[in-house]
């Protein structure tokens, strides 16, 4: 391959790929966005489970506000001492409210100052569970009061406590109702979720988490530092959602690997079509390109068969032409330019004796001398039976030397094949130029002293090369005439 054909060949490949690169590219683009579009479809599902899920506990509570103030206020009343506890029949209702709410461990009836139970379902002490400083207001319902959170003793388990406040005619407190509602009764969400959520609620009055549902399980913090496992830590990726009229917040976190999860299993068919048509194009884009390179392969080919020889290896006519004249126009100042050309005497009638092989065997026998003589250069195969080089020498010198050393290269007999030798007889012509310090023409040409000197010409042809430039070496300088510079070499 010729050096000059890489940049164009390279140029053309990078066109040629750029289609399958563009599609590539696009392919990957769509797929980020539809990456994108899972992790935003994720998110929103997050959002609504979490909204699900933090109305589910908002309904809870919020329904058993409902029934505390009813108990409250349709089951009860003050006796005439001013105490408040409930009469044998209402006794029987609230032990059937207990056993139809296992969600609840208790009902009390507190004091008016909230410190202190003066009756209950349960036998326990009177010190409640979270004392009055402990419950918060809900936005709206004023008599609707939430406790802390916490881990009871007496419950067993963690609980939340509630209550309810009665109100007189003066608007003063005459008593309340509570009860505490057990955290794994209201944080249990029967649900299945889709997704690996993490649910964690917390308590927006001081941010603790209260208790996490995740994988159908709900975990607690321990209610003694040490003691139990602690709550897993927040996803990757996590939303917040407020519980609505409480002072409650669910996050919800999820792992990183949920968004491409979502994206494969949604585009795993879209993922075999868009590599079938990338394998398609890629495909035709080789197809494409190796034919171009088989194309360009020929071309360089028959550009070499054009300018070598393909029996010999040597240039061709052509070639010996095109190098000749570039190696004339780079001759340094004073150096000297010699061409030699020799003709095998009668080589058809020796081709002819001997056969085709070993005619050719001659030939790359010679034409591998001819390549082995000290300074020779652009050893070519001009003809049927007729080569010719060059050589170069720094200054003026006689010719004869070395045409006799051409000649001596016969003098070892040619062996084409076994039990044959053959002595070749050669004629050879020689013609030399050199390039003095000569000043220029005004016409842009050198003077006469830059012609082919007289006396060492082609010997026994009547063609010539016009060594040089067109301007540095005139055509008339060449001529043809026969001289004392053939030997011949007898034959066998």
């Amino acid at each position: 391959m010729r050096s000059g054909l890489v940049g164009p060949r390279l140029a053309r490949s990078l066109l040629l790929w750029f289609a399958p690169g563009f599609v590539l590219l696009g392919g990957l683009s769509f797929e980020a966005f539809e990456l994108n579009a899972a992790q935003h479809t994720i998110a929103r599902r997050a959002r609504t489970n979490a909204t699900e899920y933090a109305g589910s506990i908002a309904r809870h509570l919020f329904a058993q506000f409902a029934e505390l103030e009813f108990i409250g206020v349709s089951l009860l009343a003050p006796r005439p001492d001013g105490t408040v506890r409930p009469t044998a029949r209402s006794v029987v209702a609230l032990r059937r409210f207990m056993a139809l709410h296992p969600s609840l461990y208790a009902f009390n009836i507190q004091s008016a100052d909230g410190n202190t139970i003066v009756w209950s379902t349960q036998q326990q002490t009177a010190k409640p569970i979270t004392s009055a400083a402990g419950f918060t207001p809900l936005p709206g319902h004023p008599d609707y009061l939430l406790g802390r959170p916490r881990y009871a003793a007496r419950v067993g388990t963690y609980a939340i406590t509630m209550r309810f406040r009665a109100v007189g005619a003066t608007g003063a407190t005459r008593y309340f109702v509570g009860t505490p509602y057990r955290l794994e009764q209201l944080l249990a969400y029967p649900n299945v979720f889709a997704h690996p959520w993490t649910l964690t609620t917390v308590d927006a009055r001081n941010q603790r988490p209260i208790g996490q549902w995740r994988g159908g399980l709900l975990f607690f913090p321990p209610h003694r530092p040490g003691v139990g496992n602690p709550l897993k830590a927040a996803g990757n990726r996590k939303n917040e959602i407020s519980v609505p009229g409480l002072p409650l917040k669910v996050l919800i976190s999820w792992p990183i690997t949920c968004a491409p999860r979502l994206w494969a299993t949604d585009g795993w068919v879209r993922w075999i079509m868009e590599m079938l048509v990338l394998i398609g194009i890629v495909v035709l884009t080789r197809q494409i390109e190796q034919s171009q390179r088989a194309r360009d392969e020929a071309a360089a080919a028959i550009e070499q068969a054009r300018r070598h020889d393909r029996l010999t290896g040597a240039l061709s006519r052509i070639g010996f032409e095109e190098r000749i004249i570039s190696l004339a126009d780079r001759l340094a100042p004073g150096a000297q330019l010699s061409i030699f050309v020799i003709d095998i005497c009668c080589f058809t009638a020796l081709n002819r004796r001997l056969g085709v092989v070993a005619g050719d065997r001659i030939l790359v026998a010679l034409a591998a001398r001819l390549r082995a003589l000290p300074g020779a250069l652009l050893v070519a195969r001009v003809g049927a039976d007729s080569f010719a080089f060059a050589r170069i020498d720094p200054g003026r010198t006689v010719v004869h030397a070395h045409i006799e050393t051409t000649l001596g290269i016969t003098e070892e007999r040619f062996r084409p094949s076994e039990g044959i030798a053959e002595h070749l007889t050669l004629s050879l012509g020689c013609a030399c130029s050199d390039r003095p310090h000569a000043s220029r023409r005004s016409d842009g040409g050198l003077s006469n002293r830059t012609a082919i000197r007289p006396g060492c010409c082609w010997v026994g042809r009547t063609d010539f090369w016009r060594v040089g430039s067109m301007n540095s070496v005139p055509a008339c300088s060449i001529t043809c005439r026969p001289t004392h510079a053939t030997k011949r070499s007898p034959r066998r």
